[in-house]
C-alpha cells in the first residue's frame, strides 16, 4: 500500500468502502444529527436526487425542519439570556432568510409547513423584546394558505398573550378567512388602548352600523388609554351632525377630564384654559449684615 498523508487517508478511505457501508456510515451520521442531517439533505438537492415530485417534497421538509433549528438554536439562547451579539442577530436572520426562501420557492408538505408553526409560534410568544416577531410573522403569513393551516396557526396563537398574537389573529380572520364574525369577537375581547377601540368604529361605519360605532366610541372615550383623538374626533362630528348640543358639551367635559391637553389642542376656543402649575415661592436672601464702625 503506497503511502498517503494523513490528512488524505479519510477521502481515500471512503473512496475504498462499498455501497452497504457507505450507507451504514450515512446512517450513522444522520443520527448523529446536528448539520449533518442538513448537509445530507442539501446535497441531495443540490444534485437532483430525487426522481419524483413527491421526493423533492421530502428533501424540502427535510431542509425546513433544518433551517429552523438552526435558527431556533440561537433564538433560544437570545431569550434566555435577554439578548445577543450582533453577529449572532446577523446570523439567526441569514437561518430565516433560508426558511423564508424555501416557503415561498419550494414544494412542501401542508404537515412539515404546520410542525414549522408549531415551534415557531412558541418562541414567538417567548419574545418578550421583540427582536424577531417581524420576521416570524412574515414566516407565519408565507407558510399558511390553506383554510386548516390558517386556523391551525390562530388556535396557536390564542395561547400568546400579546398584542402582536392579537393583531394577527385579526389580520387572518379579515384578511384569509373573511370570517368577520370571529374578528369582531377577538377585536371586542381585547379592548384596552383608543387605537384598539377605532378600529372596531372604523369597521361598523364601513357596514353603516352608526349606532353601533357610536356605542363603542362612546365606551373608548370612558374607557380607553392613550389617544383620544380619533373617538373624539368621530363623536363631536356626528352630536354635531344631529344637532345634540347636551351630548356635545357632556363630549367636551369627558374629554377635559380624560385629556385636556387634547381638547385643547383640537378645541381652544372651547376647552377651559388650563390652569397655571403652581410656582414655588423664591426664597427671600437673608441681608448681609452690615459691618459696624468702630
Amino acid at each position: 500500500m503506497t503511502e498517503i498523508p494523513y490528512y488524505q487517508y479519510l477521502e481515500h478511505k471512503i473512496v475504498s468502502l462499498d455501497a452497504t457501508v457507505l450507507q451504514d456510515l450515512l446512517k450513522y451520521l444522520m443520527k448523529e444529527g446536528g448539520v449533518n442531517r442538513r448537509r445530507i439533505a442539501e446535497w441531495l438537492k443540490a444534485n437532483k436526487m430525487a426522481k419524483t415530485n413527491a421526493e423533492e417534497q421530502l428533501i424540502n421538509d427535510n431542509l425546513l425542519a433544518e433551517y429552523w433549528e438552526a435558527a431556533d438554536r440561537i433564538i433560544m439562547r437570545f431569550i434566555e439570556n435577554d439578548g445577543g451579539p450582533e453577529r449572532k442577530l446577523s446570523e439567526v436572520y441569514d437561518w430565516l432568510d433560508k426558511v423564508s426562501s424555501l416557503l415561498a420557492h419550494e414544494s412542501l408538505s401542508s404537515d412539515a409547513k404546520i410542525d414549522f408553526v408549531d415551534e415557531a409560534v412558541w418562541e414567538f410568544g417567548r419574545d418578550t423584546h421583540g427582536d424577531f416577531m417581524d420576521k416570524l410573522s412574515e414566516l407565519f403569513f408565507q407558510a399558511c394558505s390553506t383554510v386548516e393551516e390558517w386556523k391551525f396557526l390562530i388556535k396557536q396563537l390564542e395561547h400568546v398573550s400579546s398584542d402582536w398574537s392579537t393583531n394577527l389573529q385579526l389580520r387572518i380572520y379579515r384578511e384569509k378567512l373573511q370570517d368577520e364574525e370571529s374578528y369582531v369577537r377577538v377585536r371586542s375581547n381585547h379592548l384596552e388602548w383608543g387605537i384598539h377601540y377605532w378600529e372596531l368604529v372604523q369597521y361598523y361605519k364601513t357596514k353603516n352600523l352608526l349606532q353601533k360605532a357610536r356605542e363603542i366610541a362612546e365606551q373608548g372615550m370612558e374607557q380607553a388609554e392613550g389617544n383620544l383623538e380619533d373617538l373624539f374626533k368621530f363623536l363631536r362630528d356626528l352630536y354635531t351632525a344631529e344637532g345634540d348640543a347636551s351630548a356635545l358639551s357632556k363630549l367636551r367635559a369627558l374629554a377635559n377630564k380624560r385629556d385636556r391637553w387634547m381638547l385643547q389642542r383640537l378645541e381652544p376656543a372651547t376647552a377651559p384654559t388650563p390652569e397655571p402649575k403652581p410656582t414655588k415661592p423664591k426664597k427671600q436672601k437673608k441681608a448681609k449684615p452690615q459691618p459696624q464702625s468702630l
